[in-house]
């Protein structure tokens, strides 16, 4: 991407700058991968075997009277 050094002059713009050198940086990086099929795509599919959990009952304390 050639980037070398920032365009801007104040602190709030150059943020703003290289804020956005990160955000194309991160999408060209999530494009390869995904090109490449790097990552599964059934990823919030449940397995077959799963079995429903059961917590225990918890019973409240009951509250003291100070004297």
């Amino acid at each position: 991407m050639n980037y070398t050094k920032t365009r801007r002059r104040k602190i709030d713009r150059v943020t703003t700058e290289i804020m956005l050198m990160c955000l194309g940086r991160n999408i060209r990086k999530l494009f390869s991968v995904l090109s490449d099929n790097k990552i599964k795509d059934n990823y919030w599919d449940t397995p077959n075997n799963l079995q429903e959990e059961i917590f225990p009952k918890v019973n409240p304390k009951k509250k003291q009277k100070n004297c």
